[in-house]
């Protein structure tokens, strides 16, 4: 046997110079640390993700519902108006849920009429208060109030 094939530098020497006996050849990348460090991070940052959409997605179906009640109270002011004045009482009763509206556009809904002055809703002007009451997404109770007048 030749002795270039026992020297040492000839098997690691020609590769890593500088290193003997040792082999070094490691490869760059990631370990298995900063594989965890990076997935926690992504974990956070997806979780934070998450709850602003949930709660985007909450307030969105929330303003719906608001938006639909608004209309309900609308549109019964618009039935109080052509209503001719001495009928309005007998009509759209005071303090009581007016049925053509319960639960019609929102969970839970009920529309009502409340009269300033219960005992003079044949004399103008009436000031009256549409109260419309739903329970939200999230299931806690929700109000809107529409103060109207009727002049004539």
């Amino acid at each position: 046997m030749s002795s270039a094939r026992r020297d040492p530098r000839h098997r690691f020497g020609a590769r890593f110079p500088g290193r003997r006996g040792r082999r070094t050849d490691r490869r760059g990348g990631f370990g298995l640390v900063d594989v965890m460090i990076a997935m926690s991070v992504i974990l956070v940052s997806m979780t934070v993700l998450y709850q602003a959409l949930l709660s985007g997605q909450i307030l969105s179906a929330d303003n719906k519902l608001r938006h639909r009640a608004l209309q309900d109270a609308s549109s019964l002011m618009e039935q109080m108006s052509v209503v001719p004045l001495p009928n309005l009482s007998a009509t759209f009763a005071h303090d009581a849920p007016i049925a053509e509206f319960a639960g019609l556009h929102c969970p839970n809904q009920s529309v009502r009429v409340v009269y300033e002055d219960a005992a003079a809703t044949t004399e103008p002007p009436v000031n009256y208060r549409v109260i419309s009451t739903w329970t939200s997404t999230v299931g806690r109770p929700e109000t809107l109030v529409l103060r109207g007048v009727r002049a004539r």
